[in-house]
C-alpha cells in the first residue's frame, strides 16, 4: 500500500523542518513515512546550537536512538556556482539528496529553488504532515500546523489552506 511505498524511501533533511518537526513533537513521523532519514553534519550541528531548546532535544534524541542518520556528501564542486545564494546547511543537504537521489526536506525558498533545478523530489513540513494525515498517522492536520505556527514556524495563509483543502480530497 501507499505506506510501504513510502516507507521505501529515503528523505535528506535540512535543519528547519527538522526543528520545526521536533518543536511539534512530531520527529516520529519522518521514521513513519521514510525509511532512512538522513541529515548532513552541518545540519545537524544547526539544530543542535543551542542544546536546551525542545526542538534541539528531541533531534539529539533520535539521532542517539539511530531514528535519524548523520551522513556527509561528497564534495561536488560542478554545483558550487548553483549554491552561492544558499548557506552551507542548505547546500550539504541538497548535495546529499543528489548524491543518494533522495527526496529533501527543506522549506527555505531558495534551497527549494536550487533543488528544483537540480530535478530533486522536495517536500516541505507541511506536506510531510499532509501525507503523514493521509497515511493515518496523523489524525487532526490542523491542529499540527496550528501548533507549528504557535511554535514561532511561519506558514503562509495560503499555503495552511492549500493543505487543508488537498487533505479534504483525501
Amino acid at each position: 500500500m501507499r505506506s510501504f511505498l513510502l516507507r521505501a524511501k529515503l528523505i535528506v533533511c535540512d535543519a528547519g523542518p527538522l526543528i520545526a518537526l521536533g518543536k511539534i513533537d512530531r520527529l516520529q513521523l519522518l521514521n513513519q513515512l521514510y525509511s532512512e532519514i538522513l541529515v548532513p553534519d552541518i545540519v545537524l550541528q544547526e539544530c543542535l546550537i543551542n542544546e536546551v531548546l525542545p526542538g534541539a532535544r528531541s533531534i539529539k534524541m533520535a539521532v542517539e536512538k539511530g531514528n535519524i542518520l548523520v551522513k556527509s556528501p561528497m564534495a561536488d564542486v560542478s554545483l558550487e556556482s548553483t549554491f552561492s545564494i544558499l548557506d552551507a546547511g542548505e547546500k550539504a543537504a541538497i548535495l546529499l539528496a543528489k548524491e543518494l537521489q533522495a527526496a529533501l526536506l527543506i522549506d527555505e525558498k531558495r534551497g527549494r529553488a536550487v533543488a528544483n533545478i537540480l530535478s530533486l523530489k522536495i517536500i516541505g513540513t507541511a506536506g510531510l504532515l499532509l501525507s503523514g494525515f493521509r497515511e493515518g498517522f496523523i489524525s487532526d492536520l490542523q491542529e499540527c500546523l496550528d501548533a507549528l505556527q504557535k511554535s514561532g514556524y511561519r506558514l503562509s495563509t495560503r499555503l495552511v489552506e492549500e493543505i487543508l483543502k488537498r487533505a479534504q480530497e483525501s
